[in-house]
Parts: structure tokens; C-alpha cells; sequence
């Protein structure tokens, strides 16, 4: 884990706008990725739990 600190001791308001903005780019250019190879961009949906799995194990 990556920790940022100012002289303060605490992130300053840019960093955190830069990393949430780099973040965004490179979301941008692994979904750009993905669908060029005809995979999916977006994770499946949820399932469900199943409770009836979990009272077995109990």
C-alpha cells in the first residue's frame, strides 16, 4: 500500500485529484483494451447467496 504524506502529515487535496483522475484514465484505456479483443468491459453480475450452502456447512 501506497501512502502519501505532506509535510502536515496528511494528503493533500491535489494528490488526491491526480490519483483519482489517473485512476479514471486508466480505466478508460483497459475498458479501450478489452472490447478491441471482443471481451467483456464490465464485471458479470451478482449472484445471489445461497443460504441453503451456508446452513449445510454449519
Amino acid at each position: 500500500m501506497i501512502v502519501f504524506t505532506g509535510a502536515t502529515g496528511h494528503v493533500g487535496a491535489n494528490v488526491i485529484h491526480m490519483l483519482l483522475e489517473r485512476g479514471e484514465r486508466v480505466r478508460a484505456v483497459i475498458g479501450k483494451i478489452l472490447a478491441h479483443l471482443g471481451l467483456p468491459t464490465r464485471a458479470p453480475p451478482r449472484a445471489p447467496a445461497r443460504l441453503d450452502t451456508f446452513l449445510q456447512t454449519a
